[in-house]
């Protein structure tokens, strides 16, 4: 079980949250079901400033990026907004 600082947040001043399970990259990762847009392709994100980025990322480096593809460094796994991957295989965090 996560800590309350270890959760996700859930904040919409609005409404209450609507907790949602949702596949990401290789794993489920957990939303508010308030917040969730959709970039194009079809790639949930959680705010309009990200769907921005994937707008342009989709535009100018279509099927070359993931939104929030696991990281592990040391043991410990992250999930960076965006990783791009250039045209000689190398990622951009």
């Amino acid at each position: 079980m996560l800590s309350e600082t270890a959760r996700p947040t859930l904040t919409d001043l609005f409404r209450r949250p609507a907790p949602r399970e949702l596949t990401v990259g290789d794993g489920m990762r957990r939303f508010d079901g308030n917040l969730i847009r959709v970039a194009p392709g079809g790639v949930l994100v959680r705010s309009k400033n990200e769907v921005i980025i994937a707008s342009i990322l989709h535009e100018i480096v279509p099927d070359r990026w993931s939104y929030e593809q696991p990281l592990t460094i040391d043991g410990v796994t992250k999930y960076p907004d965006f990783t791009i991957e250039t045209a000689s295989g190398d990622e951009i965090i």
